[in-house]
């Protein structure tokens, strides 16, 4: 058997003809390795910390992307939406992760309410410091980063695409916006800016999601026993 990482992605490819439903499996609700929910929790000492160190307002709501810095992951997008309303509002954009494209170091640069940083090997504390993920992307596996925000207590609007569309529930624990569009993500942050106890009761649902269908330990056992069950 084929093992898939996300629900929406076995059924693309199964309608694709690229797999076949019996020769394919997903674990639970989706995701190969599960989250660490004890390391991927919400630390309000963190969150205290890393704000006084950038000098960001506890009242500043932040916006968070978190992965590799490319094309594809809708950044240009993201970029347009957030200056079309960050003058207006006490908002921050903070992106964290290694610049794949050039052009993207001087989108960066001189900017006031957006701040880059390079890779990580902390996420945890990135995701105690932000308000919401965000994650544009063109395409994408399961999209393990949204279940490791969540499990800080963190929901996410990220694009409506196979694959994410298993890592949140929609208006519950985060909100989908349409793939490329800049009007879509501008209005869904408007929305998210002016709901903000929405948001954090968004994000308590989102880390009970998490406890319950994406543990670690709860990904292990399935994947011990599909090695075991598909062992020759």
């Amino acid at each position: 058997k084929v093992l898939i990482d996300s629900i929406s992605q076995k059924n693309f490819l199964i309608k694709e003809n690229v797999v076949s439903l019996r020769k394919s499996t997903v674990f639970n609700k989706g995701s190969v390795g599960g989250v660490d929910i004890r390391k991927f929790k919400f630390d309000k000492k963190k969150r205290i910390q890393l704000r006084k160190k950038y000098s960001i307002s506890e009242n500043t709501f932040v916006f968070l992307y978190l992965g590799r810095i490319n094309k594809d992951k809708g950044i240009d997008e993201l970029l347009k939406a957030f200056k079309k309303i960050s003058s207006h509002h006490d908002i921050l954009l903070i992106f964290v992760g290694s610049v794949e494209e050039e052009k993207f170091i001087s989108k960066f640069k001189n900017q006031k309410k957006i701040l880059n940083f390079n890779y990580t090997t902390k996420p945890e504390d990135w995701f105690s410091l932000a308000d919401i993920l965000c994650l544009p992307s063109y395409r994408e596996g399961f999209g393990n980063v949204i279940i490791e925000a969540a499990s800080c207590g963190i929901p996410a609007l990220c694009s409506n695409i196979y694959g994410l569309r298993d890592a949140i529930i929609k208006n519950k624990t985060g909100f989908f916006h349409e793939v490329g569009s800049i009007n879509d993500i501008k209005n869904k942050m408007l929305y998210i800016i002016s709901n903000k106890e929405k948001i954090k009761k968004q994000g308590i649902i989102a880390r009970k999601r998490v406890t319950k269908d994406f543990d670690q330990n709860l990904i292990t056992k399935e994947l011990l026993q599909f090695v075991n069950s598909n062992i020759i």
